[in-house]
């Protein structure tokens, strides 16, 4: 994505919360980010980074990068029972959704389903990101919700798309 392309997280098995007639896990709740959140989704956003991210250097990552790859964007939770299960970031003046991680124990239970839908309500459409080539799971993911692929390109990550979407499907 524009300031990190290795941001389009991989969505794979879920395990945890059934979910509710809606496909979303019930309690599911997509809230506007708290400073207190920071510590959790630094975490994560490391964790998933250091483990399904061969495209980036492991050694580099620190739990600083969270805050340097949302600066200055508008960030979405998706929160479980008290737990936050992901979230998403974009950077408004373009509708660019540059990071979306969900949590392992929350995929394929609709929580990056509901925080794009944030997103799509919140901002001027069409939505774009840029995803690597190599994340292949994230790339099903977005095209089986809608997203087109507008162009290749290359980063410093690899090969990316750049998608997007316009919420006619």
């Amino acid at each position: 994505w524009a300031l990190t392309s290795a941001s389009c997280a991989p969505i794979a098995g879920m395990a945890g919360s059934e979910p509710s007639a809606l496909g979303r896990p019930q309690g599911l709740i997509i809230r506007q980010y708290r400073k207190a959140d920071q510590e959790a989704l630094a975490a994560l956003f490391y964790q998933i980074q250091r483990e399904e991210f061969p495209w980036v250097d492991g050694d580099t990552l620190s739990l600083q990068d969270f805050e340097r790859a949302t600066e200055g964007e508008r960030i979405f939770v998706a929160e479980l029972d008290g737990v936050p299960a992901g979230f998403c970031s974009v950077w408004e003046p373009d509708s660019f959704v540059h990071n979306l991680f969900v949590a392992k124990g929350f995929r394929r239970a609709g929580v990056g389903s509901a925080l794009l839908e944030r997103a799509a309500q919140e901002f001027p459409l069409p939505l774009t990101l840029k995803c690597v080539a190599e994340n292949r799971p994230a790339l099903g993911f977005y095209l089986s919700h809608g997203w087109k692929i507008q162009q290749e390109g290359y980063s410093p990550d690899g090969p990316y798309y750049w998608m997007a979407f316009d919420g006619k499907g």
